[in-house]
């Protein structure tokens, strides 16, 4: 199971701040996914975090990105328009 963790929107929140447009378009879920691999033998559980950016489809072309130093998901907030006029799908991994 993930651990909890505080985002940015929770921390608004506990303020008594109304959300900025910029925080409620970045705290959009596909900015923010996480994906977990069980433990075993060889590793201990072991999670990804990732965005996706431009079309959010199975089906469109898909391109993996894994940017270099300081790369990251919340990067993929800041083309998400490129991929959708494109019509690709580009998924960001945390690095």
């Amino acid at each position: 199971m993930a651990a909890a963790r505080t985002t940015t929107p929770d921390l608004v929140a506990e303020a008594g701040l109304a959300p900025a447009p910029a925080t409620e378009y970045i705290a959009r879920e596909k900015f923010n996914r996480r994906f977990t691999l069980p433990a075993t033998d060889a590793h201990d559980e072991l999670t990804m975090t990732y965005a996706v950016r431009g079309v959010d489809s199975d089906t469109a072309p898909t391109v993996l990105f894994i940017g270099g130093m300081f790369g990251g998901r919340l990067l993929a907030s800041m083309t998400d328009h490129v991929g959708q006029s494109l019509g690709m799908r580009i998924v960001v991994i945390d690095r």
